[in-house]
């Protein structure tokens, strides 16, 4: 179906909802929820009083969340969403037969954007960004994928080998770790999803004249506008956009079908309690540490909270400041230091279930003190272990560390961040050098084009010693590698409301990079005191 050349026609007229948004003093972007008559919602986002520069340089950004997802794959073909958005990647206009028909995945990339898609347990989110003069035919391009069909099976058949690719990349790259967890679901489920024993049987041996009719029923069935959520963010005005989105959306079909419900099985959770009391050894040659992975099986959240206030039990796990598991652990020498991002906590929520997960990546000395934790990571080929009884009793009776504490974070302040007014005398183009003696020099220029009460400072700290004999180089860099750890635990907390730094080693020394809120400024002192060090 064409779009629609009439933007303001009577019958593409959207209903402007009114929630209510909260936004910082300092946020100065425009928002507008609409809805179409098909029943699609969609958030505008504008940047348009912060655009300085041309919408031919500037990105735009566009999501849609559609609540489908691997929990409705149908037990004949399993892993049919993953079919479905692949043919997204690959889709094309089914009257356009030439060499030089670009695929939507090409169009994207051809004009410096980028594009994936995620499926999760209910739901599947496509985004892309692109250059903002492109967002239309970008918009144009990628709605025609929700109003069309699927596409022709010539056309099927034409990109089978590309899309099992496609597949076989995609469902690898996720199944490491979840192949152990989905072999523990019990029989029935719906997170009892396929296995990698079965993958080449999906690749090689599916009937695909089968699959093809059964993604064109599933896409009928589940893509429907009122099932599907739009965000889009760029440099124009929200009526600019709201066009293109009744121009590119309006003829998205509605099938008022309501999605799959999995409230009967909510009861019991979905895995073998007998195979969460195992350890699971992995020997993956694409890893160069030993991380260890605990799991734990919960409830779902989502009947209990109307925001995600479950967060918070990952957050202060997965802490990084003084009194912090990862601050323990380093200290006894248990886990590297040499990455703090290798340590994380996260938590997976759906109707069904929810999943907590802490990864933390081990020493050789951590790995002799796994009684002291739980589970070693897993992944695909894998070998279980009972867990030694004289480890279960032991965890019994454990008590906490006084080790571990949290902090109040010292950096919060109780003032609101209040925008900056732009006064009227001229401002310098340049920064002005404030002072200057033998040692150091400091410069100053004020930011008014935003008007944020923020600050940013640089210091540029020149050696004495070139760094031209790539000794002095190696040296200067294990020197920044070392203030960066002492730096980490440190100034976490500041991290946590805004503050940024960086180290950067250049020909002559180092240039440290911090900004953050004017509140934060104090922060510059600590960073003075651990560089004296």
């Amino acid at each position: 179906m064409p779009v629609v050349k009439d933007w303001d026609s009577a019958k593409s007229q959207a209903e402007h909802l009114h929630p209510q948004i909260y936004k910082s003093e300092t946020d100065k972007r425009e928002y507008r929820t609409i809805r179409l008559p098909n029943g699609l919602e969609a958030l505008l986002i504008s940047c348009e009083h912060l655009t300085t520069s041309s919408s031919q340089e500037n990105k735009a950004a566009c999501s849609l969340c559609l609540d489908v997802g691997e929990f409705s794959n149908p037990p004949e073909i399993l892993n049919i969403t993953y079919f479905l958005t692949m043919e997204y990647m690959y889709f094309q206009k089914p009257e356009i037969r030439s060499e030089e028909c670009i695929t939507f995945k090409n169009f994207i990339h051809d004009h410096d954007g980028t594009t994936h898609v995620t499926v999760e347990n209910e739901h599947t989110i496509f985004y892309f960004d692109i250059k903002e003069n492109n967002l239309f035919l970008a918009l144009h391009k990628f709605g025609l994928f929700f109003i069309n069909p699927i596409m022709p099976k010539y056309i099927f058949m034409e990109n089978l080998n590309a899309l099992k690719t496609e597949f076989q990349v995609e469902f690898k790259s996720r199944i490491r770790y979840e192949q152990i967890l989905y072999f523990s679901a019990q029989t029935g489920h719906p997170v009892n999803m396929c296995s990698e024993d079965n993958l080449t049987e999906i690749i090689n041996n599916t009937d695909y004249d089968k699959l093809y009719d059964m993604m064109d029923r599933f896409k009928k069935r589940h893509y429907s506008a009122h099932r599907m959520k739009l965000a889009i963010r760029s440099g124009l005005s929200l009526d600019t956009m709201e066009k293109f989105v009744k121009a590119c959306f309006v003829h998205v079909p509605n099938n008022r079908m309501p999605p799959d419900n999995f409230s009967k099985f909510k009861k019991n959770l979905p895995f073998d309690i007998s195979a969460f009391r195992k350890m699971y050894k992995v020997n993956d040659n694409t890893e160069h540490l030993t991380r260890l992975q605990i799991t734990w099986a919960l409830p779902s959240f989502s009947d209990f909270y109307k925001c995600n206030s479950y967060q918070y039990i990952p957050w202060i796990i997965g802490y990084k400041g003084k009194g912090s598991l990862i601050s323990y652990l380093r200290q006894k020498m248990w886990s590297p230091i040499s990455d703090n991002n290798m340590f994380y906590c996260e938590i997976q929520q759906n109707s069904i279930y929810s999943l907590l997960q802490l990864i933390i990546p081990l020493t050789s000395k951590g790995q002799k003190h796994l009684e002291d934790k739980v589970e070693p990571w897993q992944q695909t080929a894998f070998t279980d272990i009972e867990i030694p009884k004289e480890w279960i009793e032991r965890w019994k009776v454990i008590e906490p560390l006084l080790e571990f504490y949290l902090l109040p974070n010292i950096f919060l302040t109780k003032l609101y961040l209040r925008a900056l007014k732009t006064p009227n005398e001229k401002i310098e183009k340049y920064p002005v050098k404030l002072y200057s003696n033998s040692l150091s020099e400091i410069w100053y220029r004020p930011d008014f084009k935003h008007c944020l009460p923020k600050c940013c400072m640089h210091f540029y700290f020149i050696s004495p010693l070139k760094l031209q004999p790539l000794k002095n180089r190696v040296l200067m860099d294990m020197y920044c590698r070392l203030l960066e750890q002492l730096l980490a635990e440190e100034l976490y907390p500041a991290i946590q409301i805004g503050f940024k730094y960086n180290i950067i080693v250049n020909n002559n020394g180092f240039t440290l990079k911090i900004s953050g809120p004017n509140k934060t400024l104090p922060v510059s002192i600590r960073l003075k005191c651990a560089l004296e060090l």
